[in-house]
């Protein structure tokens, strides 16, 4: 991408990279770790044409989170109560939120960290 002068980078993260919550501080900073990477990148390549930017999942219906929701409901019942649109996260929201980023709509689009989180980091 840097030789050829364009490009995007979409990097996927969790709203744990953006936003705190208990048990999970080793999870929470590897995360981080990502929203810091995109800024970076994105400050050191955006002049040469490749934009950088990450997309911080909220609570995305996957095979794992439905097998936590059957060993552990509390925990996915907790993470529930605190949405504003009290549902799991359809994956493919996750893919549009990529392909807008990728798209030349989000041309001046660079270093931001898009939350697709049914409002979990609103509270």
């Amino acid at each position: 991408m840097l030789a050829q002068g364009e490009g995007r980078i979409v990097n996927l993260t969790s709203i744990g990279g953006v936003g705190g919550y208990p048990g999970s501080s080793a999870y929470m900073s590897s995360k981080g770790g990502v929203v810091q990477l995109t800024k970076s990148l994105a400050i050191e390549w955006s002049s040469r044409g490749v934009n950088v930017t990450a997309i911080a999942a909220g609570i995305t219906r996957t095979r794992l989170l439905e097998k936590l929701a059957e060993e552990n409901p509390a925990q996915v019942e907790w993470f529930l109560e605190r949405l504003a649109i009290r549902e799991m996260i359809d994956p493919q929201y996750i893919a549009a939120a990529a392909m807008y980023l990728c798209s030349p709509a989000a041309r001046y689009v660079t270093g931001h960290v898009l939350a697709v989180d049914a409002g979990f980091l609103a509270f």
